[in-house]
């Protein structure tokens, strides 16, 4: 049996999957590495990658970029882009970012229209 903690992360990614296949932008992909939850392809280059991680997460966007700092330093180190969901799973509600070459502290609401835009905005180059 799935403690709660295990519960909130798994329900959590399957929101923030149901988000990013909404886009219609990206293929999803399940992945070994334990750096990142899943994987992304931009279905018009598939040359183009996006990790993703994802957090299950009650908190207000001030104590998210405050505890999350380090995991989100760290994250800035990958040579692909990484879009950051944080989500609180009982709403259905929650902030995304991207991270990439800098730590910008900016927080989106999740809605599908913002994810599409926060894809459409990487700079991949």
């Amino acid at each position: 049996m799935r403690n709660r903690a295990d519960y909130s992360g798994w329900i959590a990614e399957q929101i923030a999957k149901v988000y990013l296949f909404e886009t219609n932008l990206v293929e999803i992909y399940e992945t070994q590495d334990k750096d990142f939850d899943f994987l992304c392809i931009l279905k018009n280059d598939f040359q183009k990658s996006i990790a993703v991680e994802v957090k299950s997460s009650q908190y207000s966007k001030s104590e998210i970029l405050r505890k999350y700092k380090p995991l989100r330093q760290n994250l800035l180190q990958s040579k692909i882009p990484v879009i950051m969901f944080y989500i609180n799973y009982i709403d259905k509600t929650g902030y995304i970012e991207v991270l990439h070459r800098e730590l910008k502290n900016k927080l989106t609401v999740l809605t599908t229209q913002n994810l599409i835009l926060e894809i459409q905005s990487i700079n991949f180059t």
